[in-house]
């Protein structure tokens, strides 16, 4: 008889050892999927920002996350790169007109504090590799998103002129307080 590893392992039959799928790039996860090795097998997840099953990962437009560098930060951060979810894909923001009003839309549109929000440049801190959308907003500040505002098409912005925001906190309930959330995924 001949002896065989179980699917998931390698080895000669015997002595056998996990195959590590994810290091091998052997998965199935989405492209904006994170893979987890387990014993045999690997599972997937959907990145920040992204909902699915990990083989399936999407964005809703419109939706609006913070990052930094090439990482998306998970929700309740209060500052980063600001990045539109468009067409599948986020992108960030461009930096032209940028301004507190705007700051305090995405605030909002992140669950966070936006009284005391205020709009900062990110190209330098946090350079990103996209191109911008979404050129020479006008909010009023009290849009429900980005998408609310009015922009132009035209985009003169390279990608370190990219839009940054600091959110306060949110404020904790006050006794008998109601507070309406939300979920944008």
């Amino acid at each position: 008889y001949t002896c065989s590893c179980d699917t998931g392992y390698s080895g000669d039959g015997i002595n056998c050892s996990d195959v590590d799928e994810c290091s091998l790039q052997t998965d199935t996860c989405h492209l904006h999927g994170l893979c987890f090795n387990t014993n045999g097998s690997f599972s997937c997840s959907c990145s920040v920002g992204y909902t699915g099953d990990g083989h399936t990962c999407s964005c809703m437009d419109g939706q609006t996350v913070l990052a930094n560098g090439s990482e998306r930060l998970s929700p309740g951060a209060l500052e980063g790169r600001v990045e539109l979810c468009l067409n599948n894909t986020y992108s960030p923001v461009c930096f032209d007109l940028w301004d507190d009003p705007e700051a305090m839309v995405v605030c909002r549109a992140l669950q966070l504090g936006q009284n005391s929000s205020h709009a900062t440049s990110a190209g330098e801190i946090s350079p990103s590799t996209g191109s911008p959308v979404l050129s020479q907003l006008a909010c009023s500040g009290d849009e429900e998103g980005l998408l609310n505002c009015a922009s132009s098409s035209s985009l003169a912005c390279l990608s370190s002129q990219v839009a940054g925001v600091v959110c306060q906190a949110p404020t904790p309930c006050a006794n008998g307080s109601v507070r309406l959330l939300v979920d944008m995924g």
